[in-house]
């Protein structure tokens, strides 16, 4: 049975999971952990890992698919295009049995992006200390032909 590529409703990956899963049809929705702010403090929520998709194993045909609530289309139309099973057994294993992928903990040495968010946005950052209780960070940025050391959020870097 192939597994399909779903497209969901606008933040509704979660409703539409649940609502395939009830409708008896296996899925992968994978997820993590970010960092928002919400009535002006920061907290953690659950985060899709791709927005507004998740998968699906389709037995027979897309139709019951299509009328779970959440659900927006399917990739491919009414002759979706299958996922291959490798790339299926893959993404399972990037995540626990609740889909939870974790990102591998932050190192002295470690280069990662600079998130969208920041003045430095796109630009590689070398961590030279790691963050305090409350998630400032040192890190090395190439600016202007030199190294500069930089002060950063946490929430300022891409994942890994």
């Amino acid at each position: 049975m192939p597994w399909i590529c779903i497209h969901t409703e606008k933040a509704k990956e979660s409703v539409a999971n649940q609502a395939l899963e009830a409708a008896g049809f296996p899925t992968l929705f994978l997820h993590t952990r970010r960092r928002r702010w919400r009535h002006g403090r920061r907290v953690i929520v659950k985060a899709p890992l791709f927005p507004s998709y998740l998968f699906c194993e389709c037995m027979n045909g897309v139709r019951p698919v299509l009328d779970c609530r959440g659900v927006a289309a399917v990739i491919g139309g009414f002759q979706p295009i299958a996922v291959p099973p490798e790339v299926i057994m893959e993404l399972r294993s990037r995540g626990d049995e609740s889909g939870l992928v974790t990102t591998p903990p932050l190192k002295v040495g470690d280069v990662r992006r600079i998130g969208r968010v920041s003045p430095l946005a796109g630009l590689l950052a070398t961590i030279a200390s790691l963050p305090d209780p409350h998630g400032k960070l040192r890190a090395w940025v190439k600016l202007l032909g030199g190294e500069t050391l930089v002060t950063l959020q946490l929430e300022d870097l891409d994942e890994a």
